[in-house]
């Protein structure tokens, strides 16, 4: 499949996005992947390349990228020259807004490009604090944890994943479930306050990437974690850079 793959933004959490992207595009090596990065002026470039998180801070892209109305079809402008590109499909690594909020949805809509991502609608509804003051945060939670659950099953599904038995024996994997749930809970609880801000909530949420680190090199042996805590490292200092 021929695949788009579109993150960055200009929102506060464009180097969340930028990891999410990278993350990806391991996953999705075995396809022909587009890598279309948002600039924070929101232009869109064709980057041709592995990169790292770390090196996205240092790149001069030159080949525009963008999608046209009706057509299925990736337009990469360099200089003169345009290359029309068919797409069979886009994933989104959008965090925050002209992202998650139904504006790159658009796009891909009017383009005719199936996406990963709720639509246009129930994007922006999702984004908009003063409508979602009306939902519990019940509701959002439930309706979250289905969706992510969803996700994460069609990945182990199309990736053929497989799961040990002993997974499901470990008590450190349950314990740390449930902590992520009432984590969750909390953050959803605080988003139905008025006076709670939605930056300072993202903050705290992904300083939580570093207890997941760590847990990640106690519990289970993980490696490269130094390289880790320095993604999660700029995402918090990218945050509070966008709160200041």
């Amino acid at each position: 499949m021929k695949i788009a793959l579109i993150y960055g933004g200009k929102s506060c959490e464009h180097d969340i996005s930028v990891i999410t992207a990278c993350q990806i595009a391991h996953s999705l090596k075995n396809h022909e992947l587009y890598r279309i990065y948002a600039d924070r002026q929101n232009k869109w470039w064709l980057i041709e390349g592995d990169y790292t998180p770390r090196q996205h801070l240092f790149l001069k892209p030159k080949k525009r990228a963008y999608f046209k109305t009706g057509e299925s079809v990736l337009y990469v402008k360099n200089g003169f020259f345009v290359k029309k590109i068919p797409i069979d499909a886009a994933v989104l690594a959008f965090h925050g807004i002209n992202g998650e909020d139904g504006t790159a949805q658009g796009v891909l809509e009017l383009a005719g490009v199936p996406y990963t991502s709720a639509g246009v609608a129930a994007s922006g509804l999702c984004m908009d604090k003063l409508l979602m003051k009306n939902i519990s945060s019940s509701q959002l939670q439930f309706w979250y944890m289905l969706f992510l659950v969803l996700y994460y099953l069609i990945y182990i599904l199309c990736s053929h994943t497989r799961i040990r038995k002993e997974v499901w024996k470990n008590g450190w994997i349950w314990l740390l479930a449930i902590l992520f749930v009432i984590a969750d809970k909390a953050l959803f609880v605080a988003n139905g306050i008025p006076d709670s801000r939605i930056t300072i909530m993202t903050l705290l949420k992904q300083s939580g990437c570093v207890v997941t680190i760590l847990a990640g090199k106690f519990i289970f042996r993980e490696k490269n974690v130094g390289y880790k805590l320095f993604c999660a490292a700029v995402i918090v200092i990218g945050i509070v850079i966008g709160v200041s």
